[in-house]
């Protein structure tokens, strides 16, 4: 029982890709606006061949398999009334039952030699086909011989390839995939090629001698077109020649005399049972999405593969060649008289279609301009059935009004489906020159949110595209939202933006953008090559601590786009308003003061910070804002190379610092040159030796052995060299690589000093009675603690809580002939030497540095 609902789910399933009773007609498919070839599957729709899903969609994208084609191919040579009437009694294929809905299709195309079965006795109805495969059973329906022509054994595909190619039966399809699955509109597009193909026949002797697996073939034949006398000639073609369509559909026409659809495409009208169904505009020769690219109109020209094309004059009682490029059917028409003033119809979004004779193939006969627009569903009508659109902006011009879609037009089933204030690209055509503008096309716009990081300018300060996510997005040529944003660039956007794209990729409107002038921390310049040409690329970090890098163009002496005698540490402003010599951005000096328009500002006069400074202002300069952040810069051979970014007031003391001031003179960042350990003394090191050299990149560098937070770690390679013996902040960074600073402070919390003996470090640090740790790094023996190993010491273990008792413990013995006390010892500590502080003078660290044995 199972096995039989199993296969009855099967036969529903397969059924309901061709056959429809909701969406029976082309006009009713819900997904129109993403067929290609609509004409085609207008055509075989009509015919009956083909239809859509039960949902209403056609699946243009969908992949053909072996039986649906099976059922195209008897629907093309039966009719589908015809083919729909065959039986089989017996099962065609060992895994193609008697009662499978393709059987007879199947059977049919069998017994016809148009579609073979698999060596193994299977047919494999589900597997998809390629287009090879396809083509190759339109060719045999169209009278062609397998065996003459070679479409079997070796190289079969190149010989379909040639043959098909000769008549044209993939035209249409510039993209056409051989051995990629043949898809359903695809399928439909050779089809509709084929019905208005030439039918061949073969004149000619031959004798075909089969032994074994050979197959000798003695004589020669060739296919010659089949003659029309009859009253069917001229309905597709008036050539006397017998087209498919013909002999197979004699109610089926076309009329292509001068015909043009809406927009001024040359167009086939077809009609069938002398009613006409549509009006299908021809494939163009050439079809351009995008601005031509070039330095002039004739190198665009030249780029855009028209180069020794000729226009048609469309009005030869004329001086000079008159021709007019039609767009959108009538809204905004252009004169044309020479051919480089074909590249100023392009532009992004903008479809121009170029078509040329059909004798004459270098003769440009019509050039059709599709412009689209991004409009709002206004209000959704279901008793009226109307739906009516409005503009995004109101005042933008370049946007036209159309008049409200009702059920008639093709396009309603989509709009209907939308609610008020939807964003849709839509295509308005005006039909007529005195005729309403309507909705030619429509589908809903795709969208891209996320943080605005850049806006691109042109030479006269527009806007040419912004980057949203990573991603830089062209706008197109009719786009809304984007003016605001000539005034400076949008980054660091407190709010995600959201775009709205076209179907080719253009953005055509922005919401949510937050405009104006952001900082960076100047670090060096360098150059690099950006589309063949030498630019300058200033780099720095914004006050998060990300590091930037700004194309300001070719030139930078050029002081309009970059300030003169730039300083590393210092804030500046940049934006892309006023970008120039295949710049990006434009950096300026920054405002110094709140201007009139209540601005963010900077100082950068660097202000010398002391612990005394209250938690809540710095004297003369103002109060710290809600979340300020203190940004430390690392320097290291003239540049920055590393920034650390902390939140809230922070303790700083002998630095100096750049204020960075909001619009109600709030402070908001302190940058600080200097590491973050500098100014909270927590990451200091002290260099115990060094111990072999190396380099990193192209520059040498030295290996080191160190002891961080009294662990002894060996093998630190640094850049930093000639630091042995020495204290330093560290930053460890990628494969051991450490940048290290010297350090010596002797005020703040966390100072060192280097240098001392023990009677020195006794009388200086007198009130010393917390000992954290001990590292002896001298040559001795035989001492219960061991310098040779310098290995860090729990003093608590040897109860010793003082200067005096660690050099009573070094240097002093009960047994007067043991050698093994040390008689010179020189030391460096860290310590705390902030004489404001309750632990003034207390050692964390004691380093045995050097010591002679006695």
């Amino acid at each position: 029982m199972k096995k039989f609902l199993s296969l009855a789910l099967a036969l529903v399933m397969a059924l309901s890709l061709f056959t429809v009773a909701s969406a029976a007609e082309y006009k009713d498919l819900t997904d129109k606006d993403e067929i290609t070839y609509s004409e085609a599957v207008a055509v075989l729709n009509k015919l009956g061949i083909i239809s859509g899903y039960e949902d209403g969609s056609f699946k243009p994208d969908t992949a053909l398999n072996r039986a649906q084609a099976a059922k195209i191919m008897c629907g093309l040579l039966l009719t589908q009334a015809t083919a729909d009437k065959l039986t089989v009694s017996a099962a065609p294929f060992k895994d193609v039952a008697a009662d499978y809905w393709a059987a007879a299709y199947i059977s049919y195309c069998k017994n016809a030699k148009i579609l073979d079965g698999y060596s193994d006795g299977t047919f494999r109805p589900t597997a998809t086909l390629t287009g090879y495969q396809f083509v190759k059973m339109l060719l045999t329906a169209l009278g062609y011989s397998s065996e003459t022509e070679k479409f079997t054994g070796s190289g079969w595909t190149l010989n379909v390839a040639k043959v098909s190619n000769g008549i044209g039966l993939t035209n249409g399809n510039d993209e056409f995939g051989g051995n990629s699955e043949v898809t359903r509109e695809e399928a439909c597009l050779y089809a509709l090629n084929m019905l208005k193909a030439t039918q061949v026949t073969y004149d000619g002797t031959t004798v075909s001698v089969t032994t074994g697996d050979a197959q000798v073939i003695v004589g020669s034949q060739k296919a010659y077109k089949v003659e029309n006398n009859g009253s069917s000639d001229g309905n597709i073609k008036d050539d006397g020649y017998m087209q498919f369509a013909e002999e197979h559909f004699g109610a089926l026409k076309i009329s292509n005399s001068n015909d043009s659809d809406d927009f001024g495409r040359p167009s086939n009208s077809w009609s069938y049972k002398n009613v006409t169904f549509g009006t299908y505009a021809k494939q163009p020769t050439f079809t351009y999405t995008a601005a031509a690219s070039g330095d002039d109109a004739a190198d665009k020209v030249k780029n855009m593969g028209l180069k020794n094309y000729k226009l048609a004059d469309q009005d030869s009682d004329t001086d000079g060649v008159q021709f007019t490029a039609y767009t959108n059917g009538r809204l905004d028409d252009k004169s044309i008289t020479k051919l480089t003033d074909i590249p100023a119809l392009t532009a992004n979004g903008t479809v121009v279609e170029v078509y040329t004779d059909d004798d004459t193939a270098d003769l440009i006969t019509d050039i059709v301009v599709v412009k689209s627009q991004l409009m709002q569903v206004n209000r959704v009508s279901t008793t009226a059935k109307t739906v009516s659109l409005k503009k995004v902006e109101s005042e933008n011009t370049n946007v036209v009004s159309v008049v409200a879609v009702d059920e008639d037009n093709d396009y309603y089933p989509v709009l209907s489906q939308l609610k008020a204030d939807d964003y849709v690209v839509i295509t308005p055509v005006k039909a007529s020159a005195s005729g309403d503008v309507e909705v030619a096309a429509a589908y809903k716009a795709t969208t891209d949110s996320g943080a605005l990081s850049k806006v691109s300018m042109k030479t006269n300060g527009d806007v040419n595209g912004v980057t949203l996510n990573g991603t830089a997005y062209k706008l197109s040529a009719i786009n809304d939202g984007f003016a605001d944003l000539n005034a400076g660039s949008v980054v660091n956007a407190s709010k995600d933006s959201t775009l709205y794209l076209d179907k080719y990729g253009y953005a055509m409107y922005i919401t949510d953008v937050t405009t104006g002038t952001d900082f960076f921390i100047y670090s060096s310049m360098y150059n690099t090559l950006v589309d063949g040409k030498l630019v300058h690329v200033a780099q720095g970090y914004d006050l998060e601590g990300n590091a930037v890098s700004l194309n300001i163009g070719t030139n930078d002496e050029d002081t309009s786009v970059l300030p003169a005698g730039m300083t590393m540490g210092t804030i500046y402003a940049y934006s892309t308003s006023g970008s120039k010599n295949n710049g990006e951005y434009k950096i300026t000096t920054a405002e110094s003061t709140n201007d009139s328009d209540g601005r963010k500002y900077v100082d950068n006069t660097g202000l010398t910070l002391t612990q005394n400074a209250s938690a809540t202002n710095i004297p003369s300069k103002g109060y710290y804002a809600s979340g300020v952040k203190f940004v430390y810069l690392s320097v290291n051979d003239g540049e920055i190379d590393k920034v650390t970014v902390r939140e809230g007031v922070q303790k700083v003391s002998g630095l100096s610092a750049k204020l960075v001031f909001n619009k109600d003179d709030e402070i908001t960042y302190v940058v600080i040159t200097g590491d973050a350990e500098d100014a909270t003394g927590t990451n200091v090191a002290f260099v115990s030796k060094k111990t072999g050299e190396t380099s990193v990149g192209n520059k040498a560098a030295d290996i080191y052995t160190l002891y961080i937070d009294g662990v002894k770690t060996e093998g630190v390679i640094s850049k930093n060299q000639g630091l042995a013996g020495q204290f330093v902040t560290y930053a460890a960074g990628d494969d051991n690589v450490y940048t290290l600073k010297a350090y010596t402070s002797s005020t703040n919390t966390t100072s060192v000093a280097t240098g001392l003996t023990l009677d020195t470090v006794a009388d200086q640090f007198v009130g010393t009675r917390y000992l954290v740790g001990l590292v002896q790094d001298a040559q001795s023996q035989d001492m219960d603690l061991n310098v040779s190993k310098a290995e860090v010491i729990d003093l608590t273990d040897y109860n010793l809580g003082s200067i005096g008792e660690i050099k009573d413990a070094l240097t002093s013995s009960d047994d007067p002939g043991n050698d093994s006390k040390l008689t010179e010892v020189e030391i460096a500590v860290i310590y705390n030497g902030n004489s404001s502080s309750s632990s003034f003078g207390q050692v964390s660290y004691l380093f045995v540095t050097d010591a002679t044995a006695r």
